[in-house]
């Protein structure tokens, strides 16, 4: 996700419509879920600059892209300014939306994005109006559009607030939907001391699964160990008690699928994750530390480790949900 996020905000420019204000504001009141990244934590990380030079082509375009901002006098720090929000927008709940607390001036990225018209020959950039809001929209070369990449739109909700959408024909709407006075009850109670948060409650009434409310942040001496928790509510403590069962059933299964021919990187990885029954809640918590991060990308750097999944959308429509 944070890969997308960095190259969707790569090609920006919006124009400020009102004064300043804060992300989470915007976010439409019957919005389900909510997840909230420090964004200007993770560019700040003293490896943040080396995260891409050693990945896949795609992460290695955002590397160009994030020196093509410094080019241009832009830290990565001044437009991600602060916390990053994903929520859900219009009725499908198939469809969402990015809000970001920046601090560039609009003059300054208006450079920048101008440039990349001639730059980038896989973007079609186009300026328009919407609303009232000044819209800049990227659409994706036929070689990207082949590979799912869809479409979207940017606008300054605020003069430091930047809303990212789908573009097409519920655009308009969508950004009706973003206003200055939202009251998200969720918002109030995402954890915003951790490096990324989550806050998910169940739409369907007749759902077993109640809510989800997770965390994860970078721990250690270095800021590279990852740890994630999780508290997950049912619907009574027997179904909580029962999903936690399956959860302790389903983790070394999977881990054997993916590390299978490394014994003790999958027992290194079972070990680390902790899944306990708590009355209707099952607390999920599990630690990645650095040496085991490196043993998992040398691990799948031989071909014959990287696993075959192939499983199909249909039979991963019938998992189980939460």
């Amino acid at each position: 996700m944070l890969k997308k996020i960095i190259l969707l905000f790569s090609f920006l420019l919006t124009t400020a419509v009102i004064s300043a204000s804060e992300p989470e504001s915007f976010i439409p009141e019957n919005s389900p879920q909510v997840v909230r990244v420090n964004v200007n934590r993770i560019v700040q990380l003293p490896w943040f600059s080396n995260l891409f030079k050693a990945a896949d082509e795609k992460c290695r375009e955002i590397g160009l892209l994030l020196d093509e901002l410094k080019k241009h006098n832009i830290e990565p720090s001044v437009f991600f300014a602060g916390d990053l929000w994903i929520t859900p927008i219009g009725n499908t709940g198939k469809e969402f939306v990015i809000l970001l607390k920046t601090a560039l001036p609009e003059t300054r990225f208006a450079e920048f994005f101008n440039a990349q018209k001639t730059r980038n020959k896989n973007l079609e950039l186009d300026i328009s109006q919407l609303n009232g809001h000044n819209i800049y929209t990227v659409k994706y070369a036929p070689a990207y559009k082949a590979a799912g990449e869809k479409p979207f739109l940017a606008t300054y909700m605020a003069n430091d607030v930047i809303a990212v959408i789908p573009f097409g024909n519920e655009s308009a709407a969508h950004i009706n939907q973003l206003q200055a006075d939202n009251n998200n009850a969720l918002v109030k109670t995402v954890d915003r001391k951790k490096l990324c948060a989550m806050i998910s409650n169940a739409v369907n009434k007749k759902s077993k699964f109640r809510s989800i409310n997770a965390t994860a942040d970078l721990t250690g001496a270095e800021q590279r160990d990852i740890t994630l928790n999780a508290a997950i509510s049912y619907k009574n403590a027997k179904t909580a008690l029962r999903k936690a069962m399956e959860m302790q059933f389903i983790a070394p299964s999977f881990a054997g699928l993916l590390f299978g021919n490394d014994q003790k990187l999958m027992e290194e990885l079972t070990n680390s994750l902790q899944i306990v029954p708590i009355k209707e809640k099952v607390n999920v918590s599990f630690t990645l530390t650095k040496s085991v991060q490196e043993k998992i990308t040398a691990y799948l750097a031989k071909p014959e480790n990287v696993p075959a999944l192939n499983i199909s959308p249909e039979e991963l429509s019938n998992f189980d949900q939460p």
